[in-house]
C-alpha cells in the first residue's frame, strides 16, 4: 500500500501529463495475493474452517485495498486521457494495464463469495458469530445465494 505513496513522494515534479497505466502496477501484488487466498479457500476448507475464514478476511481486506488503489489510479489515468493527448507510442500498450488488476480482482471476489456461500449453507451462520442466528433457515440460504 506504501508503493504507491512512495511512487509519488519520490518525483520532483507531478504533472498530469506523466501519468501512464504503469501505476497499476502498484495495485498488483495486493490484488494477485487475495487471488491466491481465494483460489485456496476451498482446499483450506476442508482442512481447517477456521484457517479458510482467516485467509477469507485476510483476501477481502488485501481485496479491498487494491481495488481502492486501482480505482483511484484509474480516474486519475482516464483524467489524463480526457485532458491531455495520448501517450507516447512507447506507452500505448499500457493503455491495456487496467485490465489485468480489473480482471484478477473479478476472479477473487468471485471465489471469496463462492466459498462464502457454500460457508453459510453448510454451517448455517456467519464466520463471525458463535452459535446460529435467529433467521429462519430459508432466509440465511437465501442470503448466502
Amino acid at each position: 500500500f506504501g508503493l504507491l505513496t512512495l511512487q509519488t513522494l519520490s518525483q520532483k515534479q507531478h504533472s498530469i501529463s506523466d501519468v501512464a497505466g504503469l501505476w497499476l502496477m502498484t495495485s498488483v501484488p495486493l490484488i494477485v495475493t487475495a487471488a491466491a487466498g481465494s483460489t485456496l479457500l476451498p482446499y483450506l476448507g476442508a482442512t481447517s474452517q477456521r484457517a479458510a475464514v482467516v485467509v477469507l478476511v485476510v483476501s477481502f481486506l488485501l481485496w479491498s485495498l487494491g481495488m481502492c488503489q486501482v480505482h483511484l489510479i484509474l480516474a486519475v489515468y482516464f483524467w489524463r486521457l480526457i485532458s491531455h493527448k495520448l501517450p507516447a507510442q512507447q506507452l500505448l500498450a499500457s493503455g491495456f494495464l487496467p485490465l489485468a488488476p480489473l480482471g484478477q480482482g473479478a476472479y477473487a471476489i468471485q471465489q471469496m463469495s463462492i466459498f462464502l456461500a457454500n460457508y453459510l449453507k453448510s454451517s448455517g451462520y456467519a464466520p463471525t458469530q458463535s452459535q446460529p442466528p435467529p433467521l429462519p433457515q430459508p432466509i440465511l440460504l437465501a442470503t448466502a445465494e
